[in-house]
């Protein structure tokens, strides 16, 4: 792994797992956050963390988001360095006093959003390519699943569907700027503030609504007790969004819950990589959920009414 800059020192590890080390530091005497990449072929994630750090910083500049962004102080090929944000990451707890509070949190950051981002002319997202196109990002997904013991937990013709699904819907598809991560251990809060951090995924690429059932779908899945307050947080969203409605944007949600379904089987069905950081294995609880979750939307039932 390349050195560090000799200007950053008392260096001490905040956590480090397959893909980056993140560090407390100082600089000139004050405490920074370092975040490196543990090999070569993650440095793609650091330049995406310093670009998005700049197209987040503008929009939070131009409007409340509800989230202050870091400052970036300085890059290299393999490391980010900002300001040190105080701290700790959102939990959503059903049964805090702040609960409905932060799903208000989050419907309306993701709303505001979408609405700075709206463009008058719409491009593909990375899941529109070719579906069949073997550097494709579906294509991509297929093979890395097949690379895993999945048939174990599930019907691999289920799976079949499932990609057949996206074949032909990822299509429509549209592209926005998108954080890709914008969930609660990736928002910090600490008197009163909120900090949103970790940027490496954003992307002007990823389908637009990504962010929205990204946070959702996943804690539905992998959290049931979550289910009310993200039907909540997704009703929410569409109250304050001008620029969506729910009708016309929920062909688009499915595909992007299908993208997620399959993407959690792959991670929760392999070790820890370069692509994703999740410690759990697959359960039984979880493989009948998400089971039911892509018989449902394969049926057209819209991906937040799957879970009772």
């Amino acid at each position: 792994m390349p050195e560090l800059p000799t200007e950053l020192t008392d260096l001490s590890i905040i956590r480090a797992n397959a893909r980056y080390t993140a560090y407390r530091a100082l600089y000139r005497g004050v405490a920074v956050f370092v975040k490196q990449a543990s090999n070569s072929g993650l440095t793609d994630g650091i330049r995406r963390e310093v670009w998005g750090l700049d197209a987040f910083g503008q929009l939070a500049a131009g409007d409340d988001l509800g989230f202050a962004v870091p400052k970036l102080i300085m890059s290299g090929d393999s490391y980010a360095v900002t300001s040190w944000v105080d701290g700790q990451p959102m939990d959503l707890d059903p049964s805090s006093t702040e609960f409905d509070d932060q799903i208000t949190f989050f419907a309306n950051s993701l709303a505001k959003i979408d609405m700075l981002t709206c463009s008058a002319v719409t491009s593909p997202s990375k899941y529109s390519v070719d579906p069949l196109d073997p550097q494709s990002s579906i294509s991509k997904l297929r093979r890395r699943l097949d690379e895993t013991d999945y048939r174990q937990h599930f019907d691999p013709l289920l799976i079949e569907r499932g990609f057949a699904y996206l074949h032909s819907k990822s299509v429509h598809l549209t592209a926005r700027l998108t954080h890709a991560d914008l969930t609660p251990g990736n928002v910090l809060e600490h008197a009163g503030q909120r900090t949103l951090i970790d940027y490496e995924s954003v992307s002007l690429s990823w389908p637009r609504f990504y962010d929205l059932v990204n946070l959702t779908y996943n804690r539905m899945i992998v959290h049931p007790e979550l289910v009310s307050g993200c039907r909540k947080l997704i009703e929410r969203y569409f109250l304050i969004d001008s620029k969506a409605d729910l009708t016309t944007a929920m062909p688009q949600m499915n595909t992007i819950a299908m993208i997620r379904a399959l993407s959690l089987i792959y991670e929760h069905s392999s070790e820890p990589n370069d692509y994703h950081n999740t410690q759990q294995t697959m359960t039984g609880g979880l493989s009948d959920r998400l089971s039911l979750s892509i018989e449902q939307v394969l049926g057209g039932t819209p991906f937040f009414d799957t879970h009772s």
